[in-house]
């Protein structure tokens, strides 16, 4: 018997991999500015600049209090302890908005100043917003000062995209960042603290996307255990039709669902349904299985301990959006605010973006038997492989293999069935096409979990072959003569 070196995973073209590293940096980056991060203790800031004038600065342990008065509501909050804001009727502060609402209220300034002359706006408040409508904020210190301002309407300019403001303490009509003023303009449910979503991608075997408004499912499944070694190689699209799903595209898939995130609590799930307008009718349902799965989690002394989580069933249904860049999603009774650009992905993946182009789906290191049966001319030609496992760790597992009973060098045999592995489909087969007649020719895989598959091919046209993986419909075309173990 022959020495063989363990077999790796198969490989993927070289643009491809790079692809899947690339594509959740992409993600996170793209993200990051817009999601809440959240952390155990205080979030650190680099603290904010202003480009043409500060009117306080100071460090966020003097902020004592900050109240917020909105068109639409208000609230205040404490700063109970260093780096934590309560608000008054109870609620703490997540620890993101925690930390951005200290540092803004620590260092106050603006990007502008229009005017110094209280004359030149004085009278002519409701041309920038700065009457009722305007965004109230009153800063209290430690040492019992206090600063108030007033933030108004996004200025018109073509070359520039301030909100006005006025101040207190400071003369003259300033334009402030779009950023520090939407801060101020949030709504108060956005600033709770949640448990936040987490989806553990190794534990998912069922993935379910159900068109609320048409009736269209898209369903993928996992054939095996999330335990197996080969997970990712045995998930398969189940619907609107079954076909075995590629393993490559199915870990960037997961890496999706798992990266996904809420953005903030925007409250009842049944309230913001009534006040909202657009959100009479589900849109979107996403169910993700989970099965039961040991995972790590970070405890409130930031130690990372492994537990084991029970199976569950995690639902999202999308409602409408609050604008071109995040959507209403419900989870419980609770409706949260999430980003379109990690969720959008994933709620419009197309089952034939995952379905497999590789029509040979045992590895050599999964290859029991192959048994290869050209129906034209009646023959069939058999190969079986012995194992036996290496004595220790060390030594490398050795394997034999017969030809139709005939001893066959493993590493003539491997040479011929690697390429096999590598095969790739040559196109889409219209829709509508039916199989007509029988195979011309048959491959049986047969593993060493003793798990069968099969490859049918049948004629298509004068140049290629339709191809049949196990009892899966015909998808695909190959060219003729793209599959052989050439001898």
């Amino acid at each position: 018997m022959e020495k063989v070196e363990r077999k790796k995973r198969r490989d993927r073209p070289a643009g491809t991999k790079w692809l899947l590293l690339l594509i959740p940096l992409a993600l996170l980056l793209l993200i990051g500015g817009i999601l809440v991060y959240r952390e155990e203790g205080r979030v650190k800031f680099t603290p904010r600049t202003f480009r043409d004038g500060t009117i306080v600065s100071r460090e966020t342990d003097e902020v004592a209090r900050i109240a917020v008065t909105l068109p639409n509501g208000s609230w205040s909050a404490v700063q109970s302890m260093p780096g934590v804001l309560t608000e008054e009727s109870g609620f703490t502060l997540s620890a993101f908005y925690s930390a951005t609402y200290l540092q803004a209220a620590a260092v106050v300034g603006y990007e502008d100043r229009f005017t110094e002359d209280e004359a030149d706006y004085a009278e002519r408040l409701e041309e920038f917003g700065l009457t009722e409508n305007a965004v109230r904020v009153e800063i209290t210190y430690t040492d019992g000062e206090t600063l108030g301002f007033a933030i108004g309407d996004r200025s018109t300019e073509a070359d520039v995209s301030y909100y006005y403001m006025i101040a207190d303490t400071e003369p003259g009509l300033f334009g402030v960042s779009v950023s520090m003023a939407e801060d101020w303009r949030r709504d108060p449910q956005a600033l709770r603290e949640f448990t936040q979503l987490s989806l553990q991608s190794s534990r998912i075997d069922r993935i379910e996307i159900t068109d609320l408004q048409s009736g269209g499912e898209r369903v993928w499944a996992l054939s095996g255990s999330i335990t197996d070694a080969d997970a990712s190689d045995t998930w398969e699209v189940c619907s609107p039709f079954r076909y075995p799903a590629d393993g490559t595209e199915m870990i960037a898939f997961l890496q999706a669902i798992g990266n996904l995130r809420f953005g903030s609590l925007a409250g009842d799930a049944e309230t913001v349904r009534k006040q909202t307008p657009g959100l009479e009718e589900k849109r979107t349902e996403l169910r993700f299985h989970l099965q039961e799965g040991m995972g790590t989690v970070t405890g409130e002394d930031g130690q990372v301990e492994t537990t084991v989580f029970p199976e569950e069933e995690c639902i999202l249904t999308v409602w409408g959006e609050k604008n071109e860049q995040v959507l209403y999603v419900q989870s419980g009774e609770e409706m949260y605010l999430m980003s379109l650009l990690t969720l959008g992905p994933v709620m419009e993946k197309r089952p034939e973006d995952t379905v497999s182009r590789y029509p040979v789906q045992v590895e050599i290191s999964d290859l029991r038997r192959l048994i290869i049966s050209d129906n034209a001319s009646g023959t069939q030609t058999e190969y079986v492989i012995t194992r036996e496992n290496a004595d220790t760790e060390d030594e490398e597992e050795r394997v034999s293999v017969t030809e139709n009973g005939v001893d066959l060098p493993y590493a003539t045999f491997s040479a011929r069935y690697l390429p096999l592995e590598m095969v790739t489909v040559s196109g889409r087969i219209p829709e509508g096409y039916e199989i007509s007649g029988d195979a011309h020719t048959e491959y049986t895989f047969e593993k060493t979990d003793g798990t069968v598959h099969t490859i049918r091919l049948y004629p298509f046209d004068q140049m290629h072959d339709a191809v049949q993986v196990d009892d899966y419909p015909v998808l695909f075309y190959l060219i003729r003569g793209g599959l052989q173990l050439d001898g």
